[in-house]
């Protein structure tokens, strides 16, 4: 898939710097490249937001199982470390880490220092999809 790209820059709200993300689906890239145009046109309505445009494909790669699992346990349990979340889950720290960086990537998830560990945090408050 690559590495999934942000075509609106996230606003920050102010309650707790937590913003909206919204991933909406396309059936193709052509879909994609029309629904970006129009997102563009309307983008100077100053919603807190940030979308994506996702086909199928993308879609179930990004929101895979396991990336599920780690987003649901992150809220759930937002004082993990990276070791601790790879041994709640029974995976890899290596496979965690990589998540955890490509929902860094992605705006959902901020890593902070926290003494020599990184502690990863929620970074939206809210991720919408639209269908």
């Amino acid at each position: 898939m690559g590495n999934a790209r942000r075509y609106i820059s996230m606003s920050r709200t102010r309650e707790k710097s937590l913003a909206k993300v919204v991933f909406k689906p396309v059936d193709t890239e052509e879909e994609k490249s029309r629904a970006l145009k129009e997102i563009m046109k309307g983008s100077s309505k100053g919603e807190e937001e940030t979308i994506f445009l996702l086909t199928p494909q993308e879609f179930s790669k990004v929101f895979s199982p396991e990336r599920l699992r780690l987003l649901v346990l992150l809220r759930k349990r937002p004082e993990l470390t990276i070791s601790e979340i790879s041994s709640a889950l029974s995976r890899k720290r290596e496979a965690v880490s990589r998540d955890i960086r490509f929902f860094e990537g992605l705006g959902l998830i901020e890593l902070r220092k926290q003494s020599r560990t990184r502690v990863p945090k929620r970074a939206v408050q809210e991720i919408l999809i639209e269908l």
